[in-house]
């Protein structure tokens, strides 16, 4: 019958604080049991004992649970501990077995060692039982993290073996030890035809002797090297590789013992990357093209419209073909600013603000009379918000110009632009007579049909004011929320 016995001492603790060693005993003398019992409670062991007389206990105990160790007497009438044993390598073969014997020979002994028992303990020695528990118990432990470290190193080599990059791994004189299954896939040698030999089998020719030196200084030193180079395989065929080269170092002394190199096949990514590069370059052939067409058509129209005007006697007529120029120098200019910047889908409207004021005011002949301060910070619009603001401003200061300055043709022009939280502010201000009141309500005014169009465009809102010095034109709108767009050309 079993017995199931619980014992503790704070001293020792074999598992943790609060887990037992967990211990199956089979002994048919209880005597026997009770005095190794005793020992093992002195020596501070924290355990529970299952406690079986016989096989079919024996056996009972094995189907119910596990145990950390199994202790054995040798000679249990019908049944001994070589049966015990058999028993214990077919169910739990992991579980230490020790035998505690008082008859046993050293012959037996041996035998029951080449079984597999861990060890095996005299009972006229019993001294010995807690430190032989204590030994097989820290061999488990260390067969575990034996199996543990195997099985890494298992999942390590189907990872390397199954990588799609391709591993190689030389000792220090750069002969290779290891290559994976891509390597061969990719070169077309086999492991056979590598191994022992030098990486140098790869060689195209291509690379220089000193580029070589410096990466096998470099690994040599205890760093890592980073680079591509182009090899070759057993065909003949060129092909480029990045590779990164690393020394493994040896972890007691830190000395190199290997190198390994890790290394991709990019021919295909610099095959793309050279076609996109001759793209690259035929699109921009082509955009210098349409830039080219396109400020020759511009400048033409522009010039047709001076010819006109020069030939034109009505003044209404000379000043509306003077504004529609106006507008398509406007139109000529964001597309310059485009063209000349580094982003082919914004430009810097700082810049380009500032050069259109200054070229509306000496297209209207003002020279040195008109003084333009600028106030601006770098903000950045896309074509479709740029374009717009271009012509809005071109309308108001063509307005300021005929009208504001209409008596003296002289005077000051104020324009800021600003940016704060996605949202952009243009201002124009003039010193010149004033706006009128009633001019809002007349939609010739200023252009104020085509400025509506635009900044609703540009879903922003505007107003004309008069001001102590004159009159101020304001422009806001959200650059998330606008929406201009290229192709609203008004003239």
């Amino acid at each position: 019958m079993k017995e199931l016995l619980m014992w503790s001492n704070p001293a020792i603790n074999t598992k943790t604080e609060n887990e037992p060693l967990k211990i199956l005993f089979l002994e048919d003398s209880l005597l026997d049991k009770d005095l190794t019992v005793e020992q093992l409670t002195q020596a501070g062991f924290n355990m529970a004992i299952t406690h079986v007389k016989n096989e079919i206990e024996f056996v009972e105990a094995l189907q119910e649970k596990s145990f950390d160790i199994i202790l054995s007497d040798f000679n249990l009438g019908a049944f001994n501990a070589f049966g015990a044993l058999e028993i214990t390598q077919k169910r739990c073969p992991k579980t230490p077995f020790v035998c505690i014997s008082g008859a046993i020979g050293e012959e037996i002994a041996v035998e029951m060692l080449k079984k597999g028992a861990v060890d095996y303990v005299m009972k006229d020695k019993p001294g010995r039982l807690p430190f032989v528990i204590q030994k097989a118990l820290e061999g488990v432990q260390e067969t575990k993290t034996f199996e543990l470290a195997q099985e890494k190193l298992k999942l390590l080599s189907r990872a390397v073996e199954a990588s799609s990059v391709s591993v190689v791994i030389t000792d220090i004189q750069g002969d290779i030890n290891y290559v994976n299954a891509h390597f061969t896939e990719k070169t077309g040698y086999s492991h056979q035809e590598v191994l022992g030999k030098n990486p140098r089998v790869l060689n195209s020719g291509k690379q220089s002797k000193s580029f070589y030196e410096a990466l096998w200084n470099t690994i040599n030193s205890g760093k890592e090297w980073k680079g591509q180079f182009q090899n070759r395989k057993k065909n003949g065929e060129l092909f480029w590789e990045r590779a990164v080269i690393s020394p493994v170092l040896d972890a007691s002394t830190g000395t190199i013992t290997h190198f390994v190199a890790i290394k991709e096949d990019i021919t295909e990514l610099l095959q793309k990357e050279d076609e996109l590069k001759q793209s690259l370059k035929e699109k921009e052939t082509l955009l210098a093209e349409i830039h080219h067409r396109v400020k020759n058509n511009l400048a033409v129209i522009s010039a047709l419209l001076q010819l006109q005007s020069s030939e034109e006697i009505d003044p209404k007529v000379v000043e509306r073909l003077s504004v529609s120029t106006s507008r398509i120098k406007t139109i000529a200019g964001i597309h310059e600013h485009l063209y000349k910047s580094e982003s082919f889908s914004s430009v810097d409207f700082s810049d380009n603000i500032r050069s259109l004021v200054n070229e509306i005011v000496s297209f209207f002949n003002y020279e040195n009379k008109i003084e333009v301060n600028f106030v601006a910070v770098p903000v950045l619009l896309n074509i479709n918000q740029a374009l717009p603001c271009s012509l809005i401003v071109n309308e108001v200061i063509v307005n300021a110009l005929k009208h504001a300055f209409s008596n003296e043709k002289s005077g000051k022009l104020d324009v800021r632009l600003s940016e704060q939280d996605d949202q952009v502010q243009i201002s124009v201000t003039d010193n010149g007579i004033g706006i009128r009141d009633n001019a809002m309500q007349n939609k010739n005014f200023g252009g104020m049909t085509i400025i509506q169009v635009l900044t609703e465009q540009l879903n922003g809102t505007f107003e004309y004011k008069r001001v102590k010095t004159g009159t101020e034109f304001s422009l806001s709108f959200d650059k998330n929320e606008a929406h201009g767009s290229a192709s609203s050309l008004l003239l």
